[in-house]
């Protein structure tokens, strides 16, 4: 069982895909369990289903509606707003997961960024499940009492993530009887799996971690195929991965028109007759996920909203980044980023004008580059290691 529940965007899903992918090239039977199972077809992996030994189920799911001034802060108030605040929410969940073990029968589970899944993986009737996660570590606490490090942000009430993380554990431990459930002590035990891969590097970890119990295996998110089917360009090139309706998306254009550079730019959602009207010889866009591999690895700089899995991608590839981060996650990425020297960050108060220095000074100030070349250094036996096959031969233990 390989299952998403929480979370957006391609880094979700694409890792799980490269890992059934894999794994149905060993032998083995799949289920995909997905908060969205049409988001298969949108990573152009539909074609999957028509093997037959792959299921694919609806993830459980659960979202309660806050008001602006409930502004989430850490992961204790996510899970909060999504099916941990109550024994019914909870509960729902729960009968909904014990529902797909029994038709599924897995022999492992693979969470990815899936909580509800853990809770239910405590029922004592499920105790020989191996549970595995894979995902980017924001989402997985360490298995350790939860501290100040939970929050996203230093503005964050200093007892919010204690007191939500602690009535977490009091819902958590009401429905124990009732569905047979390990209790816990503390959240962090929730997150005491056999083993957890975090695929990104240490320096962008969320969390503080104990050696044992986790490896760190870079990026498995890379998706694709898409290209645009040119030979790398010489002189200055950008990768890019923005959103549409970002706030900076037609700043961020406007100031990549302003640069002597060429700009592969991934804009998932443009409407095609923008992508005509927007696309010059020097800004190329496509609406379909890049071949990474051709266009990072050629790019001076790399410029996108913070997503880890291009964050890590690109500095093991020794390449600064632009962040223009849209949530808390992401402005904590950027954060990193910043202290290990390796990019800047611009927020939706910059303007053109802003935006284009911070690009020029990305290019133009080598000591980006330094910082990232070093990064690559330190971790180039992630690039010579199959993170993949290491994971795969792990589950057929």
């Amino acid at each position: 069982m390989l299952a998403w529940e929480l979370g957006s965007n391609h880094g979700h899903i694409a890792k799980l895909v490269k890992i059934a992918e894999e794994l149905i090239l060993r032998g083995h039977h799949i289920s995909f369990v997905l908060k969205d199972p049409l988001s298969l077809e949108k990573f152009n992996a539909a074609s999957l289903l028509e093997n037959e030994k792959v299921e694919l189920f609806q993830a459980p799911y659960k979202k309660m509606a806050r008001t602006p001034d409930q502004e989430v802060k850490s992961l204790p108030e996510i899970l909060f707003y999504h099916g941990f605040a109550t024994m019914a929410d909870l509960s729902g969940l729960l009968e909904e997961w014990l529902f797909l073990f029994d038709k599924i029968q897995p022999d492992i589970a693979i969470a990815e960024y899936a909580p509800s899944l853990l809770v239910a993986s405590r029922s004592k009737k499920w105790k020989e499940l191996r549970c595995i996660v894979v995902e980017n570590g924001f989402g997985h606490l360490p298995p350790i009492p939860p501290g100040p490090y939970l929050a996203l942000s230093q503005n964050s009430n200093k007892s919010a993530w204690k007191e939500v993380a602690e009535s977490i554990v009091k819902v958590i431990n009401s429905l124990a009887i009732d569905y047979n459930l390990e209790p816990l002590e503390h959240l962090g035990d929730l997150f005491a799996v056999e083993q957890s891969f975090i695929t990104t590097i240490p320096e962008l970890d969320f969390y503080p971690r104990p050696d044992s119990c986790h490896t760190y295996v870079g990026n498995l998110d890379s998706p694709s195929s898409v290209s645009f089917g040119e030979s790398p360009t010489i002189g200055k090139t950008a990768f890019a991965y923005l959103r549409p309706e970002s706030g900076l998306f037609f700043k961020m254009l406007d100031a990549f028109k302003s640069l002597d550079i060429k700009v592969h730019l991934y804009a998932p959602g443009l409407r095609r007759r923008d992508v005509l009207r927007l696309s010059t010889q020097s800004l190329l866009i496509s609406t379909q996920p890049l071949n990474t591999d051709q266009f990072m690895k050629n790019s001076n700089i790399v410029v996108h909203h913070g997503g880890i899995g291009i964050l890590t991608s690109s500095l093991l590839e020794g390449i600064p980044n632009l962040i223009a981060p849209t949530q808390l996650e992401q402005e904590n990425n950027a954060a990193k980023l910043a202290k290990i020297g390796c990019g800047l960050s611009v927020s939706k108060s910059d303007s053109t004008l802003g935006i284009l220095m911070k690009l020029k000074r990305l290019l133009s100030d080598l000591k980006f580059q330094t910082h990232a070349n070093q990064v690559a250094q330190k971790y180039v036996q992630f690039k010579q290691t199959d993170f993949l096959k290491y994971i795969c031969d792990y589950l057929e233990q």
